[in-house]
Order: structure tokens, then sequence, then C-alpha cells
């Protein structure tokens, strides 16, 4: 695809935007880039070719939602040969299975999948079901004999099952995702209910299901959702839960349930919170289906809809709303849609066409998080990380490094609650140090003289098809001369920058271009060995801008 499809072939400079200007002034440009950024881990030149209007936006978001369930085959196969030291995904209990495996193959997915909003639904349900593989199976664990046992070396493999689950119920329903939640073996021993038996309920996932899962901790107008007493209630309901141990299959025994008292037990009975029903404890006969009847509750509870549509809304605009705001209303009216059990989809599409989705390209932008970084900026460029499969698969493990310094590891979240989708973390000295640091290693020269010896910022490299994001993709467009430095200059940053390019910004990578790569003055050729190197940089200078940081 040529990039005259991204650049505008008159190569006007564009000029400085005001961040705050009404929304009616929204370009469609604005529009385009915003929505791949927020929906997708940012524009690619593959997406950005694809959607030239709105009717091809549209159809974009169309399709997205649209997702199989499941990964491409080609896909699967390549994380097959270099994650999980090369034994198949479907192996299990897969013990070589690591962290950083996991790790990288939601990275790989992030970069490669053309379906970008399914991948980021993925990412979110597993970030709002937070569970830490260094603690899953810290413990004991009940198996299928009702004995307690050590599950032993197969968390990463749990892990990977319910990233998985995740993955395939990413546009269902939040019930869906509720109930797979639960019977999720990472989740049953990250917060302890299979280790729960008769006279001993630990109240830790009763608390997560309240509290981050369903209803929140109070109802928006300042009112406490729950008790004490009902998160005892839902723990004693939580008795009997267990793991199959060779699999992860959730199991129940009766011999360890130990409910609260049939018919005399009434959750949420709280006079001051009126718009909660009341959940009453019925003789499941030893079944242990009260749970289940528990969480289908919870699904239809308003709090419940105002809770997890806010964190969806915080996700994709940038701040959450408040309950009585149309935003708000059109999401509730939407997680209604067919049985009422969350219709995600929908959801979506009621924040895609939101008035304050439209304003957030303006008005509230949002630092990107480690993870959105690295990924935005490899889709970037290309969308793939270059060089054969094993190289591609070490530049996933110096991507990993990034977030494990910017302090954003996968799966290893030391509370339930998830990452934030804005920290002072994410804005700290530190944090744009490593960002910097990444930035500059996308355009370390490279010096053949000293075999390519890494930089002490080459730990964090992280480099791209070029190539094919640069004299290749401008060659079809007679407006473009490759020859000419501005023209070069103004083509990278209009493409990686959009319409958040400015004046200064293509003068410094004019400069960039014409010096050699120890800053001496030296003239632009597009045949001369190190132009590619001279991109690199550019590229780097680029990533490097607030700009690249914001989403």
């Amino acid at each position: 695809m040529a990039l005259c499809a991204v650049v505008p072939t008159a190569w006007a400079v564009a000029a400085p935007r005001n961040l705050f200007q009404d929304p009616s002034t929204l370009s469609f440009e604005d529009l385009r880039r915003h929505t791949l950024a927020r929906f997708g881990y940012g524009p690619s030149p593959l997406a950005l070719n694809e959607i030239r209007t709105m009717a091809d936006l549209d159809a974009w978001f169309d399709a997205q939602l649209q997702a199989p369930p499941t990964v491409a085959p080609r896909r699967v196969a390549w994380i097959e040969e270099n994650l999980n030291g090369g034994h198949p995904e479907e192996a299990f209990p897969p013990e070589a299975w690591t962290v950083r495996d996991l790790e990288q193959k939601q990275l790989y997915l992030g970069i490669e999948s053309e379906y970008q909003v399914r991948e980021v639904m993925t990412y979110f349900w597993e970030n709002l079901f937070s569970t830490n593989t260094s603690t899953v199976f810290g413990g004991i664990a009940q198996n299928e004999a009702g004995n307690n046992s050590v599950i032993g070396s197969s968390a990463v493999g749990y892990m990977w099952l319910e990233n998985d689950t995740y993955r395939r119920h990413a546009l269902t329903t939040y019930k869906e995702l509720l109930i797979e939640s639960f019977h999720s073996a990472s989740m049953r021993a990250y917060l302890n209910v299979s280790v729960m038996y008769l006279g001993d309920a630990n109240e830790d996932y009763a608390r997560e299901l309240l509290e981050l899962h369903t209803l929140g901790p109070e109802n928006g107008e300042g009112v406490a959702s729950y008790t004490p007493y009902d998160v005892d209630a839902v723990a004693q309901l939580l008795t009997g839960q267990g793991i199959r141990r060779l699999t992860g299959e959730p199991i129940f025994n009766a011999a360890n349930y130990n409910p609260p008292p049939a018919v005399a037990t009434r959750l949420f009975d709280n006079p001051a919170n009126v718009s909660l029903g009341e959940f009453t404890v019925v003789d499941d006969m030893g079944t242990g289906d009260n749970v289940l009847a528990l969480l289908d509750h919870l699904v239809h509870q308003p709090q419940t809809k105002h809770h997890i549509c806010n964190r969806m809304i915080e996700f994709f605009v940038g701040k959450p709303v408040a309950i009585n705001s149309p935003l708000m209303m059109s999401c509730v009216a939407a997680w209604d849609e067919g049985d009422g059990d969350g219709n995600i989809k929908a959801i979506l599409r009621a924040i895609r066409e939101s008035l304050e989705f439209q304003d957030a390209a303006l008005g509230e932008r949002r630092v990107k998080t480690p993870l959105e970084y690295v990924l935005s900026q490899a889709r970037l460029f290309w969308g793939s990380v270059h060089g054969p499969r094993f190289e591609q698969a070490d530049s996933l493990e110096q991507a990993s490094e990034f977030l494990q310094s910017s302090g954003q590891a996968l799966f290893l979240h030391p509370s339930p609650d998830g990452y934030p989708v804005a920290s002072q973390a994410q804005v700290s000295t530190g944090a744009h140090y490593h960002r910097h640091q990444l930035a500059a290693s996308l355009g370390r020269p490279t010096d053949p003289a000293a075999g390519h010896a890494p930089s002490e910022a080459a730990k964090f490299e992280l480099r791209f098809a070029l190539e094919k994001a640069t004299f290749g993709q401008f060659a079809e467009d007679p407006g473009f001369n490759v020859q000419e430095s501005a023209d070069v200059a103004l083509a990278l940053s209009q493409y990686a920058l959009g319409p958040w390019s400015d004046f200064n910004e293509v003068l410094q990578c004019k400069q960039l271009l014409n010096e050699d790569k120890y800053g001496n003055p030296s003239p632009w050729d597009p045949l001369a060995l190190d132009a590619f190197d001279r991109v690199e940089l550019v590229c780097a200078y680029l990533a490097a801008l607030p700009q690249s940081s914001e989403k």
C-alpha cells in the first residue's frame, strides 16, 4: 500500500491546533486516528489505508465487533514456534509456560492481530478480573477428592487458560465473562475460593466480587452497596467450590458446602439503597446453585451496570461520567439489549457514537499506559517487529523488559484491582525516562564495524521494518520527492503524528535527515548507506514526542 493514502499530496504543514476547540470542529482525520487509538493499539499503515471515509470507519468498527472468538491459525503457529519452548498451545498442563511467555503472547497479538477491538477488550477484561501469577498457587487448593493439596507448578498454564477465555468471550456479554471468571482456576486460587471448607469461609473473592466485579463500593450517590454481613453471606455460598487438579476445571464438593440458612438470609437488605434488589438464599439441596443465581442477580442490578459501564467509559473516553449523564443512560440501554446480560458490543457502539468520545479526541487526551505505548509504536511503524521469527521473539523480549521497568508487568499486578487507566506513575520522571530509552533504541544507528554491539539503551530495543513505512510506501505518490529531505520529513511527521504534526517538528525531522550519526551536517541522500539509520533516528524523535505518549 502506498503511503499517499495517509499523507496529503499537497504536503502543506498542518497549523497548530487548539486542543480545547468545540467538538463540532472535529475533523475526520482527528476522528479516524482517535478511533484507532482508543478502540485499538493505534493506527497501522494498513488500517489507515483501508479507512478513507466515514463509511470506511463505520465498516472497520462493525467488522471489529464481528471478530471470531479464536486466534487465526497462522498466529497460533507463530506463538507455538516462538513461545513456550516450542510446545503446542493446546498442550496442558503447559508446564514450560512462563509469565514472560504469556506477556509476549499478548504483545504479539496486540501488534499483529487485525482484530484490534478484541485484543483491547481481552486486556480490559484480564485487567478487570485481575489475577497475579506469582500468588495464584502459593497455598493450598481443594482438589476433586475434596482433600486439600498443593496444586503444583501449573499456575501459568491456568493463567493461559484464563487469558484465552477472556479472548473468546471478549465481545459477548458481561454475564458470560463474570461466570467464566468465577469458574477460572486462576481466580479461584488467587482469591482463595478453592481453600474454603466447612466452617472456614474465606471472604477474599466475595469482597472483590461485590466491590470490583459487580456493584462497586457505593451507588454513585454515596450510599454503600453492601455490608460486612453481605460479604460473609456470599463467602458462605462459595464454600465447596474447588478445582480439578489436572485440568483446571471447576468442581463442587457438597461435603464442604456450608451456606447461610435458606430463606432466612436476605442479601443487600438496605433501606437506604432502594435501587439495589434483594437476593434471597434458597435451599439448593447442596448443589451450590445459589452462587450462579447470585451472579445472575448481580449482573442485572443498576449499580453493576453503572459500575462496569463507567469502567469501560473511563477506558475509552478518558474519565468516568455521572450515572444520570446521557452517555451512561445510553450504555445502560445498550447493556439491556437482548437478554439484559450486559451486551458488550452494544455498549461499545454506544461509547463510540457518544459526544463524549468525539470530544475526547480534542480535549480528553490521556497518557498511554506502557503497554499502549509500546504496542502503538510497533503498529505505527508497519505493525510488526522486523526480521525472522526468532528475531521477532527477541524483540518481544525487549518489549517485555520495557513493561517490567515501566511498572506494568502483565499478569503480575500486586492487587486484584488491576492497573489503572490513568496514573501519576505513568507521567513520572522515571516513566518518561524509560519511554525515551525505548524511543532512542528505535533509532539506534547500525554500525557494522562495531559488530552492532548493544548499547545500554539496546536492552529496550524494538526495531521495526521502517523500509515498509518510508520509501517503498511513498514511491507511488507523484507529489513526493524522496530526494528532498523536506518532503521526507513532512511525510514521516504527518504519517506518525497525523493532525498533531506541526511546523517545528517537521523542521527538526528535516535537520535529523541532513546530519550524519555524529551530528555533522551531511546532505540527505536516499541511496546512502546510512539513509535508513537517519530515518530510524527521525522515527525515534517522533516516538519520543509527547503526542506519541498520549492516547
